[in-house]
């Protein structure tokens, strides 16, 4: 059985080109034509062949498009957690001063104790009572 034969013009149509592209893929040898009386006619095997590489394409645009979608939403997301990280780096960095603070308060407070006389036992109190 005879293969049939497409025109540029039916070819065209079939895989929802433009003439001047299947023109194009025959010159750079993605389609291969047969050259009969001065005019290109396309085997239908190369159709179909062209068809499923074009079908094949749009599955994977589609699906470059949905991972090009996926960077945009993690890089917002990255976007958002470095504000967060630098937002928890100021309170970090305001709670070491404030502890900062307290431990001068605290050495303040021990040095200030260590200076008063040491407290009267009980016994000795009574003893000073009685002298």
């Amino acid at each position: 059985m005879e293969e049939k034969l497409y025109s540029i013009e039916e070819a065209a149509k079939a895989l929802g080109l433009s003439e001047k592209t299947i023109r194009r893929y025959i010159k750079d040898g993605k389609i291969k034509a047969i050259k009969v009386e001065g005019r290109y006619s396309i085997p239908e095997g190369e159709i179909a062949r062209e068809s499923l590489i074009k079908q094949y394409e749009e599955e994977d645009r589609k699906e470059i498009d949905s991972l090009l979608e996926r960077i945009k939403t993690l890089e917002e997301d990255k976007i958002f957690l470095q504000g967060q990280i630098s937002e928890l780096q100021r309170h970090i960095q305001s709670l070491i001063q404030e502890l900062s603070e307290l431990r001068k308060s605290y050495d303040q407070l021990v040095t200030a104790k260590a200076l008063l006389p040491p407290k009267e036992g009980f016994i000795s109190r009574i003893k000073r009572l009685w002298r």
